[in-house]
């Protein structure tokens, strides 16, 4: 089975081309303003030099931040009606509350606030009132391009209102994108709100770029199969991705956490992952990304749903380094190889201080020899005070967790390395997040509170278990070849004894791998 990874980050796409689990090739270009065109160019860079296996692909799959960027830079995002249920509690606090205010402007047309929801008792507050239903419908009509998010409270644990509203409103209008929260996030009615907006306004993009991603593919006339990386580590078809663009969101660094576990005995560590503007550091768990359990900010904005328990830091090859030793967040990204001072440009970035070090070995040491030594020590002090304590913060009370050093410029962090990093062969160690896309396992899940006194625990565990096995086969993996990743039950105490949170998970090879290529069990 020959499968392409590719990643596409702010500075470099990289690309591994694996047979049957191999690291056969792999390359690195600097990324374009277009996507697609720093797809092609890494195609065509491998196509070069192995010309028969690119012929030959099985499968493609592709890791990118192009839908984070969306949010990042305000751009390509629809503007979404925000219809929630519940009234008239929670008025005071409408959709797109703490929001930046020009993100706001951007991703919510209109809101509206109707009666309908139910307790956490599962309790129905009140019951849809056709008159608000019939100004659901007078708004829709005067923004007929616009997706829609429908949110009641506790809807995790009663999603009928928020589904009812769906389809009475999805009769008159077949052709609109709905989106229900229960769908995105738990129980926090604002978090989980805040996700389903952000997916939803970014859903008409979503499906412009995997169009062209698939003409770029057409354009080098390859016929494999096409996977997106989302930010549990495993992949979702093309057509999953479409409708759930926000699953990307920090994809890259699981990739590259994924990536560890393919080229290492290593279960669990900590990875530090270093590119060209940032770096992030994660937890490998069980061979696989740890998630996150508490709420996390895009942009500021409060969510709620699955993503990968990740800190960030201002950190790269190409982040400014400052007169006074300090450094970021500013960073010269992709243009790099132009405005570094070692590639005879005139900004001072963190590689040229690791090539004055003697860490990094790129462009022209001469151009840096002014650099005293004082100065590299005291820009080193910097980069520990700003690294260590997030290593530990992530490590916590595991204390033995080995710490592995990956990505583009790993090397940076060479010089103040503790005893106990390590850092992965060059050859390989700049291109792990393309080996990570490529490992190309789907996942499946289903996220539900349940009392355990009105559904035995065993019985809601098996149905549960089937609920995840068949978002496995919507999201591109095969049934009978799915294997428990795990069951979490975490007691909600301000529901009483008997009501828990329980999220089944199930991983498989995706459809098109005949043989499973690096399938990690996790034990339940």
């Amino acid at each position: 089975m020959i499968v392409l990874g590719i990643d596409v980050g702010g500075t470099h796409t990289d690309a591994a081309l694996m047979d049957d689990g191999r690291f056969v090739d792999g390359v690195k270009v600097s990324s374009s303003k277009e996507v697609h065109r720093s797809i092609l160019n890494a195609l065509d860079m491998l196509t070069e030099r192995q010309p028969d296996l690119i012929e030959q692909l099985d499968l493609i799959s592709l890791g990118t931040t192009q839908f984070t960027n969306a949010v990042v830079e305000r751009r390509a995002l629809a503007p979404v009606l925000a219809i929630r249920l519940g009234a008239p509690s929670g008025k005071g606090l409408p959709s797109g509350v703490g929001w930046p205010s020009d993100l706001a402007d951007r991703a919510i047309k209109a809101s509206l606030h109707l009666k309908g929801g139910h307790l956490f008792t599962g309790v129905s507050l009140s019951t849809l009132d056709d008159q608000e239903v019939a100004s659901c419908h007078d708004l829709l009509s005067k923004h007929p391009d616009c997706p829609v998010v429908i949110s009641a409270p506790f809807s995790p644990i009663r999603p009928e209102s928020e589904l009812d509203l769906a389809k009475a409103l999805a009769q008159q209008d077949p052709r609109r994108r709905f989106t229900c929260s229960q769908t995105m996030g738990g129980l926090g009615l604002l978090e989980r709100e805040n996700a389903a907006i952000l997916n939803a306004a970014l859903r008409p993009y979503a499906e412009d770029v995997v169009d062209g991603y698939h003409r770029a593919l057409d354009d080098r006339s390859i016929k494999a199969s096409f996977f997106v990386s989302q930010n549990d580590g495993t992949v979702l078809s093309a057509s999953r991705i479409k409708a759930l663009p926000a699953l990307t969101f920090a994809s890259g660094p699981t990739n590259s956490i994924r990536g560890v576990a393919e080229v290492t005995a290593l279960k669990n560590a900590i990875v530090i992952d270093v590119g060209g503007t940032t770096s992030d550091i994660g937890v490998l768990k069980q061979g696989l990304p740890r998630t996150s359990h508490q709420v996390v900010e895009i942009e500021t904005v409060r969510t709620h749903f699955r993503m990968p328990d990740l800190v960030s830091l201002g950190l790269g090859g190409g982040t400014l380094v400052h007169k006074d030793g300090t450094f970021g967040p500013e960073s010269v990204g992709y243009e790099l190889g132009n405005k570094a001072l070692v590639f005879g440009g005139n900004t001072l970035t963190l590689s040229d201080i690791a090539v004055r070090a003697g860490a990094m070995a790129i462009g022209d040491p001469s151009l840096v020899a002014h650099l005293s030594d004082g100065f590299i020590d005291l820009v080193y002090d910097r980069i520990r005070a700003a690294v260590y304590p997030l290593v530990d913060q992530m490590r916590g009370e595991q204390t033995a967790l080995p710490v592995t050093v990956v990505g583009g410029g790993a090397a940076i962090l060479r010089p103040c390395a503790e005893a106990h990093w390590s850092f992965l062969d060059t050859a390989v160690s700049g291109l792990v997040n393309a080996i990570g896309a490529s490992a190309a396992e789907a996942s499946g899940y289903a996220d539900e509170v349940i009392h355990f006194n009105d559904e035995p625990r065993a019985l809601a565990i098996e149905r549960l278990t089937e609920k995840a096995l068949d978002d496995l086969e919507s999201s591109g993996g095969v049934r009978n070849l799915a294997a428990l990743s795990s069951i979490e039950e975490n007691h909600v105490p301000y529901l009483g004894n008997a009501w828990f949170r329980v999220k089944v998970s199930v991983r498989s090879p995706i459809a098109p791998m005949v043989q499973p290529l690096n399938v990690h069990k996790v034990s339940e």
